[in-house]
């Protein structure tokens, strides 16, 4: 009795085992576990299972037997797919055992596949395949692993392959003890104190700077010279009007330009720009160029460029356009910041207070107008209408039409003349010139004019662009882009001209900007007449129609002053009629929408 026991026993030990081999769990904890031994299908579920169904590429075509067949489930096996169920509502219980026997060992897991459980109430049930755990099974190894059902041959021993000294991956240290600190140090002392310092030598006193210049001085982190070039806002001060641009330059510069958008610009001093003699200039429309008349350059440096004043700016400020050239004239690579934003009121008391601000822009207001808009500018006119444009004359009538003359009278008739006299008879000549003589108009060029005289193909591909400059005073230097409506139209060298004459630098780039200054401070004397020729790339030099267009005209004096220029809007190629202005006062109104 006792030995039969004991077989019992063993027995159940020995199928304990190989149903815990067989029945592993299913990675994602699925309702149905399935594993194959041999010709069968085997299962391990967590819920009652009262109907199942699977596809197979034929291997399964004799499918029977099984638990299914225990728990009186009919089972249909046909040459692609299985099926199981009771009529009566039998169902095979939580468990594992054989679901049913293929019929063939053919079988695999990737020849059998959509599979389908459902519970007694009609629910699907998840399902999966069984994964047995891997690891290594060397209960002697440093990564043994007791939960292991396979060994995957990760196994790995104290000073075989490697020169750790335990499990824990430590190694002798230099006093031959395991998992120790000591190290022979540059002085091939064992457990000294000696070090290289930052020049190598061993037990040394030289030190890096704040640039992280071995045995450098530097104690200011701001002139770190990094490598390349780079320009960033900063130091954005809206009460003081005025913004930092930031230049890092590891090579000399001689020249820069680049636009400030979001800004209204109205000054530019200070900075390396102004302590290297440069000039600079920065127009209201956002345009920023600075060059030396004597071909100075600001050294490498990382600092203030220059500060520019402006009198207001909106949420977001931005750098774009950017050129820096160097000695040669040519235009260096550069990295742009990002833009600066988080500008509106801040004040909670405030009608138009910005959560979302983070510099006061001292755009706080406190009352509405008759419009109801926080401090807006509407007011009621003399005909009781809000913001109506209805005002009282100097005779007192609303929307009348009197208007005080020159000699201070409601209702006069006197005006002034072109040469500022009260009823004086004083007339502009066909030059503009008041009370002048001429009448040729061809006489006309003492004005500061920039326009395109010529656009002359010279092969399929290219054509020669000729602008013409006439001005009053002597010219510094200047920038201007061309933009067209052909294809392709991208600008190239340029040659001949005044530009010449006058030993200037002449550059354009690859967004239709052009720069032109001297390095040796010459400049371009008074007079009319060829400025330069642009060598121009287009797609078909042979068959355009179309316009090229100037714009963001800047031209300095030799004080670095902008002066004040006449241009071209556009010049038409191919007999192209005028360019129509934008329209204007345009409605419409949607009736119907068709396949949209």
């Amino acid at each position: 009795m006792n030995n039969f026991n004991r077989t019992l026993s063993m027995t159940g030990i020995f199928i304990l085992s190989l149903f815990s081999f067989i029945f592993s769990n299913c990675p994602n904890g699925e309702d149905v576990c399935l594993s194959l031994d041999g010709s069968s299908l085997n299962y391990d579920t967590s819920t009652d299972i009262a109907g199942f169904q699977f596809g197979h590429d034929g291997c399964a075509s004799g499918a029977s037997g099984g638990d299914a067949a225990a728990a009186g489930f009919m089972i249909s096996a046909s040459g692609s797919t299985v099926l199981g169920f009771s009529m009566a509502g039998a169902i095979i219980p939580v468990g594992s055992g054989t679901l049913v026997d293929l019929g063939s060992s053919d079988c695999t897991e990737s020849t059998l596949i959509d599979f389908i459980f459902s519970d007694s109430e009609g629910a699907a049930l998840t399902s999966g395949w069984s994964e047995v755990a891997a690891g290594c099974m060397d209960d002697t190894a440093c990564n043994y692993d007791a939960s292991s059902e396979e060994d995957d041959g990760s196994c790995w021993y104290v000073g075989v392959g490697n020169d750790y000294c335990d499990c824990e991956m430590n190694m002798n240290d230099c006093l031959d003890e395991c998992g120790g600190s000591a190290m022979v140090d540059c002085a091939g002392e064992c457990g000294g104190d000696a070090v290289e310092d930052c020049a190598g030598e061993c037990n040394g006193s030289a030190l890096e700077d704040v640039c992280g210049q071995c045995g450098g001085t530097e104690s200011d982190p701001t002139q770190c010279i990094q490598d390349g070039y780079s320009l960033d806002i900063s130091n954005v001060n809206p009460g003081a009007g005025t913004l930092d641009i930031i230049m890092n330059n590891e090579e000399a510069v001689a020249g820069f330009q680049f636009n400030v958008d979001g800004v209204n610009l109205i000054g530019a001093s200070g900075g390396s720009s102004e302590e290297n003699g440069f000039a600079v200039e920065a127009s209201s429309a956002g345009v920023v160029l600075g060059f030396s008349f004597t071909g100075a350059t600001i050294p490498p440096s990382n600092g203030v460029l220059v500060t520019l004043s402006f009198d207001s700016l909106s949420e977001s400020v931005c750098l774009s356009d950017v050129i820096l050239s160097d000695q040669s004239g040519e235009a260096l690579d550069v990295m742009v910041g990002d833009c600066f934003e988080g500008f509106g009121c801040m004040d909670d008391t405030a009608c138009n207070y910005d959560e979302n601000a983070v510099i006061d822009d001292a755009s706080c207001a406190y009352e509405e107008d008759c419009l109801g808009e926080c401090g807006g500018t509407a007011m009621i006119d003399c005909l009781g209408e809000c913001d109506g444009s209805a005002v009282e004359d100097c005779g007192g009538e609303c929307n009348g039409d009197a208007l005080v003359d020159c000699f201070d009278i409601c209702d006069g008739g006197a005006a002034e003349d072109c040469a500022g006299d009260c009823g004086g008879m004083a007339e502009e000549d066909i030059c503009g010139v008041c009370d002048g003589g001429e009448t040729n108009i061809d006489n006309c060029w003492d004005s500061n004019e920039l326009w395109i005289q010529s656009f002359t193909p010279t092969s399929d591909t290219t054509a020669t662009l000729n602008l013409y400059m006439s001005n009053l005073e002597s010219v510094a230097g200047f920038e201007f882009r061309v933009t067209s409506t052909f294809d392709n139209f991208d600008l190239g060298a340029t040659s001949g001209g005044s530009t010449v004459d006058a030993g200037f630098e002449v550059s354009t780039s690859s967004s239709g900007m052009v720069l032109g200054f001297s390095f040796t401070g010459g400049t371009i004397n008074s007079g009319f007449g060829l400025l330069t020729s642009i060598d121009v790339s287009v797609e078909n030099a042979n068959d355009m129609y179309g316009y090229i267009f100037l714009s963001e005209v800047v031209v300095a004096d030799g004080a670095g002053i902008e002066m004040d220029f006449g241009v071209q809007d556009y010049f038409g190629v191919g007999g192209a009629p005028d360019a129509p202005s934008s329209p204007d006062m345009l409605m419409a109104e949607v009736v119907e929408l068709i396949n949209v």
